[in-house]
């Protein structure tokens, strides 16, 4: 069974993935919450696939999680930075851009 990041990109995109691998999963649990999708995982109620990894394979509830990469190419999600027009960005907010743009030129 699957455990789903059930947020409105994310969740498309997953199951795009899926399809794309010919694979059709059994939902068995839906969240918001990554580090839930993460703690159900890792306390054996499913499989999960999600796009981004921290740097420990650590949950909040102190069981541990095996990321394994997928091996074929897939499309990325796109990634936006936004702000209110006609707001000035504070100094933080403008090396925080910066830092985003100069990351994902990468």
């Amino acid at each position: 069974p699957m455990v789903l990041l059930d947020l409105p990109v994310s969740r498309d995109y997953f199951q795009s993935v899926a399809a794309k691998a010919g694979v059709r999963p059994k939902i068995s649990h839906r969240t918001t919450n990554y580090e839930t999708v993460r703690s159900m995982v890792a306390a054996g109620y499913g499989w999960s696939l999600l796009n981004q990894r921290p740097a420990h394979d650590g949950t909040y509830g102190g069981s541990r999680v095996v990321c394994l990469p997928l091996a074929d190419q897939l499309p990325a999600l796109p990634v936006v930075l936004a702000k209110l027009r006609g707001v000035r960005l504070t100094g933080r907010a403008q090396a925080f851009a910066a830092t985003c743009r100069e990351t994902l030129r990468a």
